[in-house]
């Protein structure tokens, strides 16, 4: 096989291979990514619950204080 064959088929073999890695790569990121904004989600949601709580229970411990 002539050498500049050879060189040719290496690059397009590199190129291949590039393109494969990269999409496995932004793949990956994207997953761990929307995992990561899923939990922070979660907490947030955790958060405001727990503010939602504290705020009822405050409201309530007012109105009994008044009777």
């Amino acid at each position: 096989m002539p050498l500049i064959t050879t060189v040719i088929i290496v690059i397009v073999a590199v190129l291949v291979t590039a393109l494969i890695v990269w999409n496995v790569a932004v793949s990956y990121r994207k997953k761990v990514v929307e995992s990561k904004i899923g939990s922070a989600e979660e907490k947030a949601r955790e958060i405001i619950d727990e503010a939602m709580k504290r705020k009822n229970v405050k409201a309530f411990s007012k109105s009994r204080k008044k009777l």
